[in-house]
């Protein structure tokens, strides 16, 4: 891996207006600190500048490197593999190399194949080729954007180099480009964060002449399988192949003159690419080992790896070499990532890495293997199982037994922004987008993570742009071929695996995750996982045998088996996350504080003034709180001046209506205290209120009873060990998703599930009424207006003191309901026990048609043939099965063949009694 640089300008120069490459070099030297070389023509018209790390033929192996009569000139940033192979061939047909290195071999396929001489490179490179017999600067980037390369012209000279900060001292006056920020470009097309500086995309090359005339080919693309074409390989046989492949792409990258190490974490890509590496190692010597360095993360337990990691580096046998670092490390280093990145972080991961790969160059390594590429080929993201159910694998013949239903329940649910951990302030869903991409679901995803809200741009910028469309230019971001392809030919999972590495993958898993925060450090990250013949090959595969639903990178998984732990092999993904800053005003809250500045957001000049107006912050730490205990409270205050001395923390019931921040004067709070310091964040202890029910805390600024910030719900109680829920937001939304938790108690079961009513339609008889929405406790959810009649005496809340006459909505009880009780309002009414009473119905021989009696010995609603619905213990038995629901619910269906020894009780001990599970509130 290297730093390169290039000009070219139509006009002679004298020595005066030659571009000052060393100043440039200086700034990319972090890439390349072992040699440096310049090579400018006679002219001063064209220049090459490259600083090298020396990896292959650490004596000889100096850039710029040229053919035997010098009218060819070469830089490379990257490796080439094979190179030994075809040097050898090379040589055979007359070919002279003056090194032994690696990157020389471009300069004579060059000469042998013309500009076909990129489909021969294997590898990961960028690269600048100046052939004078043609007077043809030739620019190119590796297939899948590992190596970065960018561009700009800059006072009439075309300049290219390995980061955008080498332009600095040849002329480049750094601007914002307020579009790409808006429309997201710096991250799915070729633009960047700066007007005038683009990428060269992925798979393409670059041509320019010195009258100016500048062209963009593309070598390469990715294709897939057509999806209604069986495929007629065994299972067997592609496991092999995939296996195969993976073991030929690691043993290349071993290939060095200096040590190799593995990057670990505690998932099953870098975890099988150590295994293979061990393994290769150990044809050879028995007790050779790689090095394993991975990070752990003190303040964020839940995301921390090193433990697993441990565990796998002691089963690969390798030397371990474990980074702890907390969220004070993270905020430290974030100016230096930002710096080096030159493009938005989304979150701390980018600073993890970063600090990673400096503990790997203390340690005295240059290269490491790691696992990036994996899930974007094997589709490993939770979110990628929408676009896999959209469409009936043709191809495979593999049937998913309610597909749709599955389909439905996801996307309506918020288990795979769970997954994420990102939450979306808005996404684009632009319908001509979605047009263009199929109906494709994945662009939601890479929008929430990578675009920026409308709300963070002013009103100016945006009357000038519009509204942000990620959504478009995802989809406009591809050409017509590709998107052809995606609406004929592709399965919509391989559409969405082709968008996610034309976007995300080079722009941020390829650029912050790997180059930058590497090389950073003078560290060369080698991918196996985007070996192109591995690739190629995958993508030819069927859908079902990436996501054998409901196991992701299935295949993968089978054909690194031998490799890994069985941990790792049964492992649900966990995705590399650094922790975020805990609050505002935890070190990286405090960084962020000082950063942004009402100065500092005027000066952007696109922000609003209001992003860093006075924001109040109020937490409990529990969700339920015993009686005669303690209210343990966090609260901190962002973007103001010390001056709280008499601002105070009330606690209320929270039965109070219209408690929304900015809202005035709620009476006596059963509880309350000054804050204790006059700091800008603090803890404060207040003694809890004797009576038992559901609470809120909330702050007030300066002895007014104006409403600064309100905490989540929490429950007092004389068992904390009962169940209680807390809901997020807890203001007014509509059309929004909620976040539901709940403590205590024992785990839900995987057939409970939580409803929505709102209180002012609950009735205070036993009679039907709709809920709201509903969704299991386990994460499948269905769609709103999608759920049961409900049948069970619910008492009247009188929320507010308002009566069920009442017609507006006042808030919305939340209940958990063991057992999967009452689905039926599709097919009909079923026996309804009293309220708390085990439900029994027992069916006589004729099961199939009899009416079932209830315990209370009268007869409930007969059920026709068809709309028969009938429950076993757990939901989970009949004579025969139709599985609707998930599965979780059973159907007689007319004409099945029953027997006295096949038939069953209902046990739903309880059912309706949930309903009032809630009433504290």
């Amino acid at each position: 891996m290297c730093g390169i640089i290039a000009f070219l300008t139509t006009d002679d120069c004298h020595d005066s207006c030659i571009p000052n490459l060393q100043a440039s070099l200086d700034l990319i030297n972090h890439r390349g600190p072992d040699s440096r070389g310049i090579w400018i023509d006679s002219h001063g018209r064209v220049g090459l500048g490259h600083n090298r790390l020396a990896i292959i033929d650490l004596v000889h192996g100096q850039q710029p490197v040229s053919n035997e009569t010098d009218d060819i000139q070469l830089i490379v940033n990257g490796e080439f593999y094979e190179f030994e192979r075809i040097r050898a061939e090379l040589e055979a047909i007359g070919h002279v190399f003056k090194t032994k290195s690696d990157s020389e071999i471009a300069i004579h396929l060059y000469e042998e194949q013309g500009l076909l001489f990129l489909n021969s490179l294997r590898g990961e490179f960028s690269l600048c080729l100046w052939d004078a017999r043609k007077s043809l600067l030739i620019c190119a980037r590796d297939r899948f954007g590992i190596k970065p390369l960018f561009y700009a012209n800059i006072n009439g000279r075309l300049v290219v180099a390995s980061e955008i900060k080498a332009f600095l001292p040849l002329g480049f006056k750094p601007e914002w480009d307020i579009d790409s920020l808006v429309s997201c470009g710096v991250m799915f097309d070729s633009r960047t964060m700066f007007k005038g500086v683009s990428k060269l995309l992925p798979g393409h090359y670059m041509t320019a002449t010195l009258s100016g005339s500048i062209e963009f080919r593309k070598y390469w693309d990715g294709d897939y399988a057509v999806k209604n074409i069986v495929e007629t390989r065994s299972t067997e046989e592609m496991i092999s192949g995939v296996r195969n492949r993976l073991i030929e792409a690691v043993r290349l990258r071993l290939r060095a003159d200096v040590p190799v190490a593995v990057y670990l974490s505690g998932g099953i890509d870098s975890s099988a690419i150590l295994g293979i590496a061990t393994s290769i190692l150990q044809e050879t010597d028995p007790n050779a080992r790689m090095t394993a360095f991975t990070i752990s993360f003190v303040d964020g337990k839940d995301l921390d790896e090193g433990d697993i990691a441990e565990r796998t580096a002691a089963y690969c046998q390798a030397n371990f070499k474990k980074l702890s670092v907390c969220e004070a490390d993270l905020s430290a280093a974030f100016d230096d990532v930002i710096w080096h990145c030159e493009a938005p972080a989304v979150n701390l991961n980018v600073v993890a890495k970063f600090l990673l790969s400096e503990m790997v160059h203390n340690e005295g390594f240059k290269v490491v293997l790691t696992g990036e590429g994996a899930d974007e080929h094997f589709a490993g993201y939770s979110f990628l199982m929408a676009d896999y159910l959209r469409e009936e694998d043709m191809a495979s013949g593999f049937v998913i037994d309610q597909r749709l239903m599955k389909l439905e329940a996801i996307e309506s649910s918020t288990t795979m922004w769970d997954a994420l951990g990102s939450y979306p302030m808005s996404y684009s869903d632009s319908v001509v987008g979605r047009r263009m991409l199929n109906g494709i679901s994945t662009h939601r995803v890479m929008s929430t993570i990578h675009g920026i809200p409308s709300e963070m741009f002013t009103d100016t910028v945006l009357r000038r742009t519009g509204e942000p469309d990620i959504c478009y230019t995802i989809a406009a971001s591809i050409d017509g071929i590709a998107r052809s392809r995606a609406i004929t030919k592709w399965h919509p999972l391989h559409t969405a695996l082709y968008m996610y590495t034309k976007g995300s993958l080079p722009n941020y898993l390829c650029n912050h995750l790997g180059d930058r925060t590497e090389m950073a450090h003078s560290v060369e990250g080698r991918v196996p996982f985007l070996d192109h013949p591995l690739t190629e090959y995958v993508n030819q595969l069927p859908p079902s045998v990436k996501i054998n639903y409901p196991t992701q990178k299935w295949i993968m998984r089978e054909a690194t088996k031998p490799y890994i732990t069985d941990e790792l092999y049964r492992r649900v993904k966990h995705p590399f996350n650094a922790p975020p800053a805990q609050t505002m005003y935890t070190p990286h809250g405090i960084y962020l504080n000082k950063r942004l500045t009402r100065e500092t957001v005027e000066a952007l000049g696109w922000l609003p003034a209001s992003f860093n107006e006075r924001t109040y912050t109020i937490s409990v730490n529990s969700c339920c709180i015993e009686t005669g205990g303690e209210i343990d409270t966090y609260w901190a205050v962002y973007g103001r001046v010390s001056d709280q001395n008499a601002d105070w923390i009330g606690i209320y019931k929270s039965d109070r209506c219209g408690t929304t921040v900015g809202s005035s004067y709620l009476g006596s709070p059963d509880a309350w205290s000054y804050v204790s310091n006059s700091g800008t964040s603090g803890t404060q202890i207040i003694s809890a209120p004797s009576a038992t029910g559901i609470y809120r805390a909330y702050y007030f600024h300066d002895n007014r009873y104006t409403i600064k910030a309100i905490s989540k719900s929490f429950s007092i109680s004389s068992s904390c060990a009962a169940l209680h829920l807390t809901v997020k937001p807890e203001t007014q939304v509509s059309n929004k998703r909620v976040i539901v938790s709940w403590c205590g108690a024992n785990t839900s079961d995987i057939d409970d599930w939580i409803v929505f009513w709102q209180t002012d339609s609950s009735p205070s008889t036993d009679q039907n009424f709709i809920s709201e929405a509903w969704a299991y406790t386990y994460g499948g959810t269905i769609p709103q207006n999608k759920h049961p009649t409900a049948s069970g005496q619910v008492v009247n809340p009188n929320i507010c003191k308002r009566s069920t006459s009442t017609t507006s909505t006042v808030e919305h009880i939340i209940i958990i309901i063991s057992e999967n009780h009452s689905f039926d309002s599709i097919y009909g009414r079923y026996c309804q026990a009293t309220t708390g009473s085990k439900l029994t119905c027992n069916f006589g021989p004729s099961c199939c048609e009899a009416a079932p009696n209830s315990v209370s010995g009268s007869s409930p609603i007969t059920l026709t043939d068809q709309q028969n619905v009938l429950y076993g213990p757990n939901n989970r038995a009949s004579c025969q099965l139709c599985e609707i629901d998930n599965g979780l619910m059973d159907r007689y269906v007319t004409g099945c063949s029953c027997s006295n020894s096949s038939n069953f009780a209902i046990a739903d001990s309880t059912s309706a009694a949930g309903y009032y599970s809630w009433a504290s509130s």
